[in-house]
This record gives structure tokens, C-alpha cells and sequence, in this order.
């Protein structure tokens, strides 16, 4: 997601100077590869909702997929609840 980020961020500078036809191009052309990326792995996603998803793990529409040599990685949300976390004490 840092690559979005970067890519936003450069249409935001790019705005405050005027100049923003190669950033909306950069930007356009991430989107576009993310959103092939997400069609060509459409069941890989469908699996990782069907195997790994329930309250506490899960996968939005739009999951960032990650190609490697055996499948893809697929982004999911984790549930952390309050009572789970620690907080670090103060001395």
C-alpha cells in the first residue's frame, strides 16, 4: 500500500505546483495494475475468504494480492480487540 501512498502524496505536491499531468498518469497506472492484479487472482481471493475468513480475519472486495512463484499473497483485515492489547507500562 506504501506505493499508493507515494503515488497520492505526488499528486498532492504536484497540485500545489500546478503540474499534475504525469502524476494523475502514475497514479492512473497503478490503479489500473492493481485492479489486473486483484481480476487475475479473483480465485485465489475467494479461496483465502473461504479458508481463512471469519469475525475475527476479513478480506474486503478490493484485497491487495501479492504474486509469488506458488500463488499470491491476499491482504486481510485482523481484529484486535481492546481487552487484547497490552499497554506498555510507564515508570
Amino acid at each position: 500500500m506504501a506505493e499508493i501512498e507515494r503515488l497520492a502524496q505526488e499528486v498532492v505536491n504536484r497540485w500545489e505546483k500546478g503540474d499534475l499531468a504525469e502524476a494523475v498518469r502514475a497514479l492512473s497506472q497503478h490503479l489500473e495494475s492493481l485492479k489486473s492484479e486483484r481480476l487475475a487472482y479473483r480465485h485465489h481471493i475467494a479461496a483465502a475468504e473461504q479458508l481463512h475468513c471469519d469475525d475475527d480475519v476479513q478480506v474486503d472486495d478490493d484485497a491487495t494480492v501479492s504474486p509469488t512463484d506458488e500463488g499470491c499473497w491476499v491482504s486481510a483485515w485482523l481484529k484486535v480487540r481492546d481487552e487484547d492489547v497490552q499497554e506498555p507500562e510507564h515508570g
